[in-house]
């Protein structure tokens, strides 16, 4: 290919990754969820007074909702707070530019990946197209993701190390060490992943490798060794052990209560085969082999994808469907080749599916989400392929596979886009408490009227809501926040602050209070039995959707508007 028309292709995919990763970010997802409020705000903490919202200075673990959050997009969200506010697009805008920025980078080290290869930059051209369009990078690319931020760090050092050894410039693997040292305290799974590729890479490359100078191969270690330091000293403190107790398929509770209620039964059968054949490390190694089978799953990967709500839209797989015998043709045609390349992606595959399979929730889309990398590489590779095998067929042939191929990829993005745009944000408006800001600015419009806002802790206001949408003083929190009793591992809900307080409402002794100046936030099925002595001043509604239903062979369509929340006064 000529390097203008290389160049204008690169341009126009990069545009068409920008256009679907920006458009509309601060609204689809339809709110955000609470991990977004927390890094968010805490993020604007750091900016105003230097420490978290518990008052710890540069903390490198974040407490939030039952677990440790790593440093690295908390402190990344700084910067665009810093210049556009606490905003929905300042917080999610640093996945949405790492995820852009990570189509060029996919062009470039696939560049290096087949840099013997005839077709070279039509391969890295498909990469880079695939990754723009892909549903599993377009949705964690559009909200507050680790992930996102991550395998961005991952394939800079990727990119910096292939540039040092294919272009002899050395100094570019110091970028490759700070760039995998970053990921380390962005996402856990890297953790682990990053010391296996760092092996991998000295293995398959090892001759280049040696052609670097000593001294900058020092100064890499060096570097990497005592940026480790933080995080060797983090793993003893309560942050890095429940980090690893909470997810780990050995050590999580939720994943070992169910293998011990089954050697308790065989137990009652006969305590010596329980004991030889159903242990906890028998058991654990067995749900490992299922986890890692689970990430064979067509359905996971090319049909429903993650039915987690945010995790994925519910509707449409991780890939498109046509990539499937994309993904075969180019896994099997670069297996015949035996080329480094082959052996790398392979690598890539297996040590992110065996990582990925020693965690809970087995198929998860953010502990694969580096599957992305290797699975879009091998799919255009087997773009690759398919083409120059339908140029040798007859014209009839041509244009028949052309058609179906190109039809049928149209309408898997066109559903896809369909579904993400229109469907997600209706059917997912729970999960991403859409209704928060509307709630929070009602509360700051008439917070004059009142003098305390009661807001009942079972429904789903998270606190950081009321924190991020009102902009609240990162200083005045940290004075007048009270929370309730730690828990096991250090976590304490908040119970208090300013004039908002977090409890579950006992309706007779606060109608008792009638004289006093409180307003109740809460959901119609909190509210009393007998509605006397309250008066419902505001109701929040959900977006109204519409609800097919059947009687008999006949379709009915309504539309659902749903109450969601209610703020109350008594009397």
């Amino acid at each position: 290919m000529r390097k203008r028309i290389v160049l204008l292709l690169l341009v126009l995919t990069l545009s068409l990754g920008t256009f679907l990763r920006f458009f509309k970010v601060s609204t689809v997802p339809p709110g955000l969820e609470q991990d977004e409020t927390s890094i968010g705000y805490n993020a604007y903490s750091i900016l105003k007074t230097g420490k978290d919202e518990y008052g710890q200075s540069f903390p490198l673990y974040f407490k939030a909702f039952g677990e440790y959050k790593l440093p690295g997009y908390i402190y990344a969200a700084v910067i665009p707070i810093k210049f556009f506010g606490l905003t929905p697009f300042a917080v999610r805008s640093v996945s949405a530019l790492t995820g852009t920025l990570s189509i060029l980078l996919i062009f470039w080290i696939v560049q290096f990946l087949f840099h013997r290869h005839e077709a070279r930059d039509e391969i890295a051209l498909w990469s880079a197209f695939l990754l723009a369009i892909n549903p599993w990078h377009l949705f964690f690319s559009r909200g507050a993701f680790e992930v996102t931020l991550a395998l961005f760090l991952l394939l800079v050092g990727l990119f910096a190390f292939l540039k040092a050894i294919y272009e002899h410039r050395p100094y570019y693997v110091l970028i490759t060490s700070i760039t995998f040292l970053l990921s380390l305290y962005t996402y856990n799974i890297s953790r682990v992943f990053v010391p296996l590729l760092c092996c991998a890479l000295l293995c398959i490359y090892r001759k280049r490798v040696l052609r670097i100078p000593r001294t900058i191969l020092g100064w890499c270690t060096g570097i990497f060794i005592l940026g480790l330091l933080p995080f060797a000293f983090s793993l003893l403190s309560p942050g890095g052990v429940h980090a690893i107790q909470g997810t780990i398929l050995f050590s999580s509770k939720a994943v070992q209560a169910p293998l011990i209620e089954m050697r308790s039964d065989v137990s009652l059968f006969s305590p010596l085969l329980a004991k030889l054949f159903f242990n906890s490390w028998l058991q654990s190694l067995w749900q490992y082999c299922i986890n890692i089978m689970s990430y064979a799953s067509v359905e996971f990967f090319f049909l429903s994808g993650s039915t987690q709500g945010d995790h994925g839209i519910g509707n449409m797989g991780q890939f498109y469907f046509v990539q499937l015998p994309l993904l075969f043709v180019g896994l099997f045609a670069l297996i015949k080749r035996q080329t480094k390349t082959a052996v790398f992606l392979f690598f890539w595959c297996i040590a992110t599916i065996l990582i990925a399979a020693l965690t809970r929730e087995a198929p998860q889309a953010t502990r694969s989400f580096n599957l992305i990398f290797s699975y879009t590489v091998l799919s255009a590779y087997g773009i690759w392929e398919l083409r120059t095998w339908i140029v040798k067929q007859k014209q009839w042939i041509k244009i028949g596979i052309g058609l179906l191929v190109v039809s049928f990829f149209a309408y898997n993005c066109l559903y896809y886009f369909a579904s993400y745009y229109i469907r997600f944000p209706l059917e997912y408006t729970k999960q991403w408490n859409a209704l928060d800001p509307t709630v929070v600015q009602y509360m700051e419009n008439v917070l004059k009227d009142y003098d305390v806002v009661y807001v009942d802790n079972r429904v789903n206001i998270p606190y950081t809501s009321l924190l991020f949408y009102s902009q609240y003083s990162p200083t005045f929190f940290q004075a007048t926040q009270q929370r309730g009793t730690q828990d096991a591992q250090g976590f304490s809900p908040v119970k208090a602050y300013g004039n908002v307080i977090f409890d579950s409402i006992d309706w007779d002794k606060e109608i008792a209070k009638h004289n006093q100046r409180i307003l109740y936030i809460t959901t119609p099925q909190f509210l009393p039995a007998k509605p006397d002595h309250i008066n419902i001043v505001e109701r929040f509604y959900y977006p109204p959707r519409p609800v097919i239903l059947s009687q008999g062979e006949e379709l009915y369509t309504s539309y659902d508007k749903e109450l969601g929340f209610v703020a109350v006064r008594t009397y």
